[in-house]
């Protein structure tokens, strides 16, 4: 196992965590899409999230080159999304169905980190699949997994939150105009 095995866990399983949440609420997408002029209904919309709900879970239980790259190409259009429904004013790029995810600066950025993880994954090829990976984990690989889960938990908090947060502090910042 590489030390970008646990990274590039996370970050395929919050593109699984996405598609999730669009094939509960597809709704957010929908209006995203319609904001940048690309046709989306409903059930379009529940596509994209079975796929990435495909992508997410076939990269953690597989891991290696191809998995890497696929999930780099990925995180690539998202951070473009991101970007054109930042341009839009958008108040959320539906990433996460009904969970409003500003889209701007913040999420890009963390969209183009997570390439950047698959990008190293891709290029090790030394990232192992789940399965294969908790063979060599203590404890049955339970650590392991609190980790991974803990940590698409804070992506999808730093997607969802943080943006906001940090708007929050660049206000505060800012000299007070009398």
């Amino acid at each position: 196992m590489s030390g970008s095995t646990g990274m590039f866990h996370i970050v395929s399983a919050v593109i699984a965590a996405s598609g999730v949440a669009k094939l509960i609420s597809p709704d957010a997408f929908v209006g995203i899409c319609r904001v940048l002029h690309i046709p989306m209904a409903r059930f379009a919309a529940r596509l994209v999230g079975v796929t990435e709900l495909a992508v997410g879970v076939w990269a953690v239980l597989v891991g290696g080159r191809v998995a890497g790259g696929v999930v780099a190409v990925a995180y690539l259009v998202f951070a473009v999304m991101v970007m054109a429904a930042r341009r839009a004013g958008a108040p959320s790029c539906g990433c996460f169905g009904a969970v409003p995810a500003p889209p701007g600066m913040t999420h890009a950025v963390v969209d183009l980190a997570s390439a950047t993880v698959a990008v190293v994954a891709a290029a090790s090829g030394n990232v192992t699949g789940l399965p294969d990976t908790l063979r060599l984990q203590p404890a049955f690989g339970v650590p392991y997994l609190l980790a991974v889960v803990t940590g698409v938990a804070l992506v999808i908090a730093i997607d969802t939150v943080g943006a906001d947060l940090v708007a929050a502090l660049t206000l505060h910042r800012q000299p007070l105009h009398t």
